[in-house]
């Protein structure tokens, strides 16, 4: 029996150890400094024409789906890059009559000659670049807001049928604010942002309505969602405050060492 005992030692040690360690480890959530998500908002899509009796303001509203990705510069800033897509609910002409700019959904008179000036769909790819900052405070309303620079291509170019030409390209200002609401695994974010256009106006060939510019200006709420952790990782957890001599499973290792080296010792 003693000859046993001693046989078996060495691996009875060998299992405990091994038990020991590995209650060292623990699944760790490991926070990373890029987020990744997906939005959907609606927008109000405004072109303004600035000609010479005035300004003319067309609205539209519109659909919003992209994705981006947030990267965490420090405590309080973060640098977020998205693509999105602007759907419009519907489309207009604009026409001049009497030398005024008329909208399609306008009742018109027949009687009176008019021209077809140009075409309104918000049909936008964007690719917006927002510098973003934290509120120390979470609770505060709003806890960040933003501003930044988003360049933007009209997907839907008509300008060949129509007497006004414009550049596809749009460059913007854009700002907003929104709040943080922290899940277990994501983040939900509503939001407001206002965007200011650059002038997109390249000629016209109507003799009757003189332009002067051209901007599209845009509001809009958007939900964002973005994940708060990546992956688990095992990592040795170095944190170990109570001592050895208070875990249950080194007593327990004591114990049956010394029972076992009494009874091979008789």
């Amino acid at each position: 029996m003693k000859k046993s005992l001693i046989a078996i030692l060495p691996v009875f040690l060998l299992l405990t150890t091994c038990n020991i360690l590995a209650q060292s480890y623990e699944d760790t959530i490991i926070n990373t400094k890029v987020n990744f998500g997906l939005n959907i908002g609606v927008s109000n899509f405004n072109q303004i024409i600035n000609y010479s009796t005035g300004d003319h303001t067309t609205s539209i509203k519109s659909f919003n789906l992209g994705l981006f990705a947030n990267f965490k510069l420090n405590k309080n800033l973060r640098i977020r890059l998205g693509f999105n897509n602007s759907l419009p609910v519907e489309n207009i002409f604009q026409i001049q009559q009497n030398g005024k700019i008329v909208d399609s959904r306008t009742k018109i008179s027949n009687q009176t000659p008019y021209q077809t000036l140009n075409y309104i769909s918000p049909f936008y790819l964007q690719m917006p670049l927002h510098l973003m900052y934290d509120f120390s405070n979470a609770k505060l309303l709003p806890n960040y807001v933003f501003i930044g620079y988003a360049p933007s291509y009209n997907l839907y170019n008509t300008n060949s049928n129509f007497a006004i030409q414009k550049n596809n390209f749009d460059h913007a200002l854009e700002m907003g604010m929104g709040y943080r609401f922290k899940f277990k695994y994501v983040f939900l974010m509503p939001e407001f942002k206002f965007g200011f256009g650059s002038n997109i106006y390249q000629s016209n060939a109507s003799k009757d309505i003189q332009l002067n510019r051209i901007r599209n200006n845009f509001s809009s709420f958007t939900l964002y969602l973005e994940n708060t952790e990546l992956r688990r990782k095992r990592v040795l957890n170095m944190n170990l405050k109570k001592p050895l001599y208070k875990r249950p499973d080194f007593l327990f290792t004591i114990l049956t060492l010394t029972s076992v080296l009494v009874l091979s010792s008789k």
